[in-house]
């Protein structure tokens, strides 16, 4: 009997780009598929163009909706979205990224192939209209990942969020998801539980186009807006909270079931912490060196700020080889041009 798995669309203000997620999402050539396309109280449409596109659907596979009245925020949708669904394993996806059509095949065999309990992929960019930009990641073989790694590296492109598909006990066997512990940082405390569980797996095909955009929910997350420094300082102040809510993670798991694993990776990630506090306290020391002042931001002012892309390294090396391999081909174009009039 095949292992049930559900697809889990989760959508907030994105009514621009759902409707091409939502087709994705339908689109999966896995049977039976159970998808679940849930709204986080968005309240500018983009339920509404969900549920038109679910409501013309004559598929094999089996939707619902769900539309919450109040906004939970990531954690807590997750966590609503798992109680609902009907599968043991879960596929998440975003209303702002396209899937391809074999991509939860293709993660639920990778998960039983190699036994793991949560399994990414590698994932295309996309701007606003649909142009790729390059791969997310520049890992270039199918792999395990191990948690030393995962703390080693932070941040790891790898494990994007929006690539995951994960055994429903990667929520379940811990704490309970929580807002008020965990505004961000999903994509780095869910692998962290499941490598103490069956472990971790990288599938290097790239099965998500990623899109990246003014609106990026992510933008709402540390500060673009200002100086490198600033960037630096917010990005990091994130990274510790995700890291700090993992921690707490394992040590409650092994209070309930101890094992050497567990503790080894608490271990290691305490020794994160610290480092990572000590970097920390010396980018806050040099905002105040330079007479700079923490400060909060309303979510609504800073949208209205302009993005810097430098600060988003990765797609702003993309990007700046595209403008460069565009600006290459006009210059060998006109170089062409010149020579074809000169043998006239």
């Amino acid at each position: 009997m095949q292992t049930p798995v559900t697809y889990l669309l989760m959508t907030y203000r994105q009514a621009k780009y759902v409707r091409d997620a939502v087709r994705s999402a339908l689109a999966q050539d896995l049977q039976p598929l159970e998808i679940i396309i849930s709204d986080d109280a968005s309240g500018e449409g983009t339920f509404e163009a969900a549920a038109d596109e679910a409501r013309r659907y004559a598929g094999p596979h089996t939707v619902r909706l769900n539309r919450n009245g109040d906004r939970l925020g990531s954690a807590e949708h997750l966590a609503k979205l798992t109680a609902m669904a009907r599968g043991r394993l879960l596929v998440t996806a975003h209303g702002d990224d396209i899937s391809l059509p074999h991509r939860a095949r293709t993660l639920l065999d990778a998960m039983q192939r190699h036994r793991v309990s949560l399994a990414s992929s590698n994932a295309t960019y996309i701007d606003a209209h649909d142009r790729p930009h390059g791969a997310v990641s520049r890992t270039t073989g199918s792999q395990r990942i191990e948690a030393a790694e995962m703390i080693a590296n932070g941040r790891n492109l790898d494990l994007l969020g929006a690539t995951l598909a994960f055994d429903r006990a990667v929520v379940e066997r811990f704490r309970p998801l929580q807002r008020r512990n965990l505004a961000t940082g999903l994509d780095q405390v869910l692998p962290l539980r499941a490598s103490v569980l069956d472990g971790v797996y990288f599938v290097a095909e790239s099965l998500v186009r990623y899109r990246r955009h003014a609106d990026n929910m992510s933008n709402a997350v540390v500060d673009r807006t200002g100086t490198q420094l600033v960037f630096d300082e917010s990005c990091l102040a994130q990274d510790m909270a995700a890291r700090a809510h993992a921690l707490a993670d394992l040590e409650a798991l092994n209070q309930i079931d101890p094992s050497e694993a567990v503790r080894d990776t608490c271990t290691l990630l305490e020794r994160r912490l610290l480092s990572d506090l000590h970097k920390w306290a010396g980018l806050r020391a040099q905002l105040h060196a330079i007479d700079s002042r923490p400060t909060w931001i309303a979510a609504n002012v800073m949208a209205q700020r302009r993005l810097k892309r430098r600060f988003s390294t990765r797609w702003w090396q993309h990007d700046r080889e595209f403008f460069i391999d565009k600006v290459r081909r006009h210059l060998t174009m006109r170089m062409r041009t010149r020579s074809d009039e000169s043998q006239r």
